[in-house]
């Protein structure tokens, strides 16, 4: 026979359904508050023991959600060389707005730029744009003095950005020198040619050519002086050129190196700022020779820095893996014992609910027992309590059984078969109930012969 299952268990059943899918979909929120229905569903029907299987597995759960959080905590979290390169694109908008506002004829602005770009860079240990921002605020400074410019040599050596404008003016100024030489052979061409014929042509004896008042031209060597000059700026303007082609590659190789190094290229930086130097030297701007240099002393500290910091990182990758990989161990142990302490006490609820519905079934059918008993019994003394004709029927009945058993214990079965016959006639004339009228038949089989 089932036990029929009650509408508040079928409601458990079904929550804990959904709360286990819950747990294999990781919502452990969602698993947390169907849980705590269940709980109050047994708590109603008096399952505690339900109800602290319930508890430890709860206990569980909220232990996996806080050490999975933890883990991920650490994951998320930003790193040195992330903060690094956001300061670093800080600086850079500084030193944008700087330039921006020296431009604008803002010099008390654009130092103050510069100074806080300065102090990122150092911060940074970026010696190289440290030391070019130094330059530009020395110079801000000295304007803001009252000091003049920068001397043009100690500009050209020290501030490449100076040394740039320099060049320009100086080209703008070879330009108008050049415009003006040339209106000056305009005009000189302009003129008959023998104005300018040379020196001993001129003093030849040819009184009845040259008119007594005429006055000789300049004589040939100041057109020589004119072509020196000519001669000297075009070699300015070469070495201008050179020495602009070698800034600029010095420049591109200083920032492929720092490219580099800030990926971590260590090697590849220190080729390129090696060549860099080698290209100065052509210059002998020993200024920016030494910046270099100390840029590349600056590597070595970097690449320590960085193989220190790889190996710290990872060792704290593996303690964080070994510490991991002992939890989860830890806490798979936990949870194959509390598995086996549910499913021992699942055993012994159901064990304890079965013997509860056998004793049920057992004293039910004592019951029934009893209440079969008790019917026979007011039988009887309903039987008791009829007529006398009844009575001496019922004492007929009980002669002809003596008497049919003596027969038949005395080996006379025709005798006993006719006494049991005649009892069976007298049992249904009194009514009387279908076990004792079977049990005669019973025995009237047994008598007949095979």
């Amino acid at each position: 026979m089932t036990k029929a299952i009650s509408p508040e268990e079928a409601e458990a059943k079904n929550l804990e359904e959904k709360a286990r899918q819950h747990l294999r979909d990781r919502e452990y929120e969602a698993a947390l508050t169907l849980f705590a229905k269940i709980m109050d569903i047994y708590t109603r029907m008096g399952w505690q023991g339900q109800v602290g299987i319930l508890k430890k597995e709860v206990e569980r759960i909220e232990t996996m959600q806080k050490f999975l959080a933890e883990k991920s905590t650490s994951i998320i979290q930003k790193s040195d060389q992330e903060k690094a390169n956001e300061l670093e694109r800080n600086a850079n908008n500084l030193l944008k707005k700087a330039l921006d506002a020296r431009s604008q004829q803002d010099h008390q602005g654009s130092l103050d730029l510069f100074k806080q770009a300065l102090q990122i860079f150092e911060g940074l240990n970026f010696e190289y744009q440290a030391q070019k921002i130094r330059w530009e605020i020395q110079k801000l400074e000295q304007q803001l003095k009252g000091g003049g410019a920068i001397p043009i040599q100690e500009s050209i050596q020290n501030d490449p950005a100076l040394r740039i404008e320099q060049s320009r003016v100086l080209q703008d100024q070879k330009r108008k020198i050049q415009e003006s030489i040339r209106e000056r052979e305009r005009l000189i061409e302009s003129k008959p040619r023998e104005q300018v014929i040379p020196k001993k042509e001129a003093t030849a004896p040819t009184p009845e050519k040259i008119p007594p008042t005429s006055t000789p031209e300049p004589p040939t060597y100041v057109s020589d002086e004119r072509r020196a000059k000519i001669e000297r700026l075009r070699e300015l303007e070469e070495k201008r050129r050179r020495e602009k082609e070698i800034e600029t590659k010095a420049f591109d190789l200083m920032d492929h190196a720092k490219k580099q190094a800030d990926l971590g290229n260590f090697t590849e930086a220190r080729t390129f700022y090696l060549e860099s130097i080698k290209i100065l030297e052509q210059c002998n701007w020993t200024n920016q020779i030494d910046v270099v240099k100390r840029e590349i002393a600056q590597l070595h500290f970097r690449e320590e820095q960085s193989r220190k910091k790889e190996e710290q990182e990872k060792l704290r990758k593996t303690a964080q893996e070994r510490d991991f990989q002992a939890k989860l161990l830890d806490l798979q142990r936990k949870t194959e014992m509390e598995e086996k302490e549910r499913a021992e006490l699942r055993r012994k609820l159901d064990e304890k609910r079965k013997a509860a519905q056998d004793e049920h079934y057992r004293q039910r059918e004592e019951d029934i027992r009893k209440e079969k008993e008790n019917l026979a019994k007011i039988d009887d003394e309903k039987r008791k309590a009829k007529s006398p004709e009844y009575v001496k029927k019922v004492q007929l009945a009980e002669m002809t059984l003596s008497k049919a058993q003596k027969f038949a214990g005395a080996g006379k079965i025709n005798l006993a078969l006719d006494r049991y016959k005649y009892l069976l006639e007298i049992y249904k004339e009194l009514e009387y109930p279908p076990e004792k009228v079977n049990e005669i038949k019973e025995r009237i089989n047994k008598l007949k012969p095979s």
